[in-house]
């Protein structure tokens, strides 16, 4: 298998049986065992045999070389088909914004011979280095040195349910008028103590504060609203601090522009797609432009990590 976008709101993604398979440059995620993508073989669930797993981004650790659980900022993980309601078509909700750790971090020497597009038909390789999953084309929602996409972690606990349905998201920026954003399966009938989430990540950009509410429904159609909850954004989610990473790509160091901190205290850290701090430096003056050496960085993807007091800045940036 490879170049796959596996998203199931309710069930687990790959069920492996007999011969082990191999998996690469692909994407799983969204997946569920039961109610919740943090259960164990909510991404694979493995019976016989263990397939072999490289460059793909999952949910939860798996084996296997390069592997990454970065979330993979899909342009609309809500609307799949996208506005045109056909998938595989070029506004498709699971491709990547072009900030996405999935982007560019695939690895060429894994794309089956003869395979020289994506789903949609665009070339395969596209910037050097093909992406994980379907979709080669990048969405630029964002510029390469903002913040990446706002998002919201919901959850809810259900103590007790009777002939629980299916639970509706809604969402309001203004606290009175609401939509529907995704419907989370219910567990039917449960005397246990049940614990939901759910990851909204089609908030839009620069929001600073967003209201959700619960509409909970039974299989006869019966609902109940629960009260509405606040989630306030930090203020890097507007980019406020607006720094500039350059040269990018990259192949010895970086310079970090932080002018616009205003003598801010910051710190600059390195990290890699598996988020492991590479380098850490202090900034007590952010009115000059930092130098940061990385030439002891093999060649890949990497984040730079910018902090204030006004919040965190990351920026992808590519080593050639």
């Amino acid at each position: 298998m490879n170049r796959k976008t596996v998203k199931k709101d309710f069930c687990v993604g790959m069920c492996n049986y007999g011969s082990p398979p191999t998996l690469a440059n692909s994407i799983l995620w969204g997946n569920k065992k039961g109610t919740s993508t943090a259960t164990s073989g909510s991404d694979i669930q493995n019976s016989g045999s263990t397939p072999t797993i490289t460059y793909t981004t999952l949910q939860q650790t798996y084996s296997g070389s390069n592997n990454s659980t970065l979330d993979t900022f899909f342009v609309d993980a809500i609307n799949l088909a996208g506005a045109d309601g056909i998938q595989r078509s070029a506004d498709d909700g699971l491709r990547l914004f072009s900030n996405s750790p999935a982007a560019n971090s695939g690895n060429n020497s894994s794309i089956p011979s003869g395979i020289n597009t994506d789903i949609i038909g665009s070339a395969r390789i596209q910037n050097t280095t093909v992406n994980r999953g379907a979709y080669e084309d990048l969405t630029t929602v964002c510029s390469s040195n903002s913040a990446l996409p706002t998002t919201a972690e919901l959850t809810w606990a259900a103590a007790r349910e009777i002939d629980n349905s299916h639970f509706m998201i809604e969402r309001s920026y203004d606290g009175e008028h609401f939509e529907e954003v995704a419907r989370v399966r219910g567990n039917g009938n449960s005397s246990e103590v049940l614990h939901y989430a759910y990851t909204d990540m089609s908030i839009a950009k620069g929001t600073q504060v967003a209201y959700y509410g619960l509409h909970q429904f039974d299989y006869n159609g019966v609902s109940e609203y629960s009260e509405a909850g606040r989630v306030t954004f930090g203020m890097n989610n507007l980019d406020e601090q607006n720094i500039a990473v350059y040269p990018n790509p990259f192949t010895s160091d970086v310079y970090i522009n932080c002018s616009t901190l205003s003598g801010r205290q910051a710190t600059i850290t390195v990290t890699n797609i598996n988020v492991q701090q590479l380098v850490q430096k202090s900034v007590n003056n952010t009115e000059q432009i930092e130098k940061v050496d990385l030439s002891s960085l093999s060649k890949g993807m990497y984040f730079v990590n910018v902090t204030s007091d006004i919040g965190t800045t990351i920026v992808k940036v590519i080593k050639i």
